[in-house]
């Protein structure tokens, strides 16, 4: 066969295809079943690939054609290699994975305050003075009063649960003098004591004393649920540009292949005017399609360009340079299946999942905390004291340690003080306060609610929505295919100009482009709604890990990438 009959017996066998796949649709009784449709535009898409990443249909005979290597300037990509690349490089993701880290801190804080606390504290002096009566020695004497003490006192406090303050603790006095009032001398006077002091109003209960660490926890919890969402935004925005870039790349060929279509009428036209079948202005009608579509493909070719660069953004991969000329290809094509969306069940996996909503509940239970905390303190202040003395003495330390028993050496104290604030005008201000924020944040956990479902209603209508235009556009792709067979015979036997050929061939590439939109709606639709629920992550295998750290430098979360499940690690 000649070399010029190529394009023309391509075009011949590519009408026959579509047109058998229109007959086979309307052999159909009624309307296509979802069964049918769903395996039409999986053979739709099928087509529509490259030849790098096709794959050969299920009842064909034969092996599968192998797989071409990619050129040196090509990165054929995965969605799963996608997203790991993204989520390894992003420093929003890092960052946020910081922020869990530096919240359980705030909580050991605030545990912080009920550890117990050593202290000591040691006084040595010496009085050297001229004796001023007989009560400094015991005697009428000229001369001086000499004393060397020494005052020390060791022990343990602590803060208890309940707002007191507990402390145990030795304290000993040393004093040697040339006194002889004193007896023993020299002497030491210990006192082991144990002190309780505990509000009884103000500042008093566990619920109160405990609010910093409840508080601390569910900070820590926010923090959580941030960095979930960052990495639920990275997640979407990486599936979604990947489908785009998809997008874009069937666009230019869809564009290349009108361009061809156009190509070949301009080839013949000029071939039937050297014959004198064809005029002048059958020939400039074809040039004008040929440019027009050659245009067409470049702003396709600019386009899926800048969708290269924004994945590469996303993915921040050191192999992959915005500056270098590296295109990414993706090896999956959009995919479409039935999908029935039970609205009901997505909005009850949204209010349950959502990490917005988790951080607003996590809102409304801090400022329920704050706001019991403000009523407490609103009351007066009514702090009790309690202490039990046991004290011994001897002439040596031991001595006097060894006295201090439950004997008669008790000694005990008990106290109140109370005060009352007049006006108490800071604590109420203080208390409206906090009612008014608690308020507040109930309001907006009400209206985050109301919008996360009408998320979740939008996102399900534009699965439905592209569900139902993918079914459209197939069947405006199969007509307009087996338009451009008809209008190709009867230019052939010349019973029309390429006029209308023309507009055929550009109306295919026209319900061929929205075939290609409405399966990236589509697919953009699933990745809105896994979102809308709060479910995303899951939906791509993505789990959020705890990775080893110590003590001294806790490492940011982690996250782990399951593959997709099917065969082999294939998509299903």
């Amino acid at each position: 066969m000649p070399e010029s009959a190529q394009p023309n017996r391509r075009l011949h066998m590519a009408g026959l295809a579509l047109t058998a796949l229109a007959a086979a649709g309307c052999m159909r009784s009624g309307s296509p079943t979802d069964e049918w449709i769903a395996q039409e535009v999986a053979k739709s898409v099928a087509s529509s690939s490259r030849p790098a990443v096709r794959e050969a249909a299920p009842d064909a005979p034969g092996p599968r054609p192998p797989v071409p290597p990619a050129g040196p300037a090509e990165v054929r990509l995965t969605l799963l290699e996608a997203l790991r690349l993204a989520l390894a490089g992003s420093h929003d993701v890092q960052i946020a994975g910081l922020q869990p880290r530096i919240a359980e801190q705030d909580i050991i804080v605030a545990e912080a305050v009920f550890d117990p606390a050593a202290f000591a504290t040691s006084t040595v002096g010496r009085v050297d003075r001229p004796i001023q009566s007989q009560l400094d020695v015991g005697a009428a004497q000229r001369g001086l009063l000499v004393q060397d003490t020494w005052s020390w006192q060791a022990g343990l406090r602590t803060k208890v649960p309940t707002g007191g303050a507990l402390s145990v603790y030795e304290a000993s006095d040393y004093l040697s003098t040339n006194s002889r009032l004193i007896l023993p001398n020299p002497q030491d006077v210990t006192r082991l004591t144990v002190e309780l002091a505990h509000p009884l109003l103000r500042g008093a209960g566990y619920d109160y004393n405990t609010a910093a660490i409840r508080v601390a926890n569910l900070n820590s919890s926010v923090a959580f649920q941030d960095f979930r969402k960052g990495v639920q935004d990275a997640v979407a925005a990486v599936v979604n540009a990947y489908w785009q870039l998809a997008f874009d790349l069937e666009s230019v060929r869809v564009s290349r292949a009108s361009r061809d279509l156009a190509t070949e009428v301009l080839r013949r036209e000029k071939s039937r005017r050297e014959q004198g079948v064809s005029s002048d202005l059958d020939v400039s009608r074809a040039e004008a399609a040929v440019a027009l579509r050659e245009a067409d493909g470049i702003r396709a070719e600019s386009q899926s360009r800048d969708s290269m660069d924004r994945l590469k953004l996303l993915m921040n991969s050191r192999d992959l340079d915005l500056a270098d000329e590296t295109r990414l290809l993706p090896v999956e094509a959009p995919r479409f299946f039935i999908v029935a969306v039970d609205r009901s069940a997505a909005i009850a996996a949204a209010l349950g999942r959502r990490p917005d909503l988790e951080r607003a509940r996590a809102a409304v239970a801090v400022n329920r905390i704050r706001l019991d905390v403000a009523d407490r303190d609103r009351l007066p202040k009514l702090d009790a004291t309690l202490r039990y003395i046991l004290g011994g003495l001897d002439a040596d330390l031991g001595g006097a340690i060894e006295n201090q028993n439950f004997g008669d050496r008790i000694s005990w104290n008990a106290g109140l003080e109370l005060e009352v604030p007049l006006g108490n005008r800071s604590a109420d201000a203080t208390r409206r306060k906090r009612l008014l924020e608690y308020d507040q944040s109930i309001l907006e956990l009400d209206r985050l609610a109301t919008q996360v479902m009408q998320e979740v209603n939008a996102s399900a209508r534009a699965v439905l929505l592209a569900r139902e235009e993918v079914e459209a556009t197939l069947q405006a792709k199969t007509a307009a295919a087996r338009t451009v067979q008809g209008e190709q015979r009867r230019f052939e036997l010349g019973l029309t100009t390429n006029e209308e050929l023309l507009r055929a061939q550009e109306t295919l590439a026209t319900a061929e482009r929205d075939h290609l939109k409405a399966l990236l709606n589509f697919n953009l639709g699933l990745v809105s709604l896994a979102r809308a629920q709060g479910v995303l992550l899951d939906a791509q295998g993505i789990e959020i890990v705890e990775p080893p750290s110590t003590p001294d430098h806790p490492r940011p979360l982690g996250l782990r990438l399951a593959p997709p499940k099917g065969e082999a690690g294939k998509p299903e």
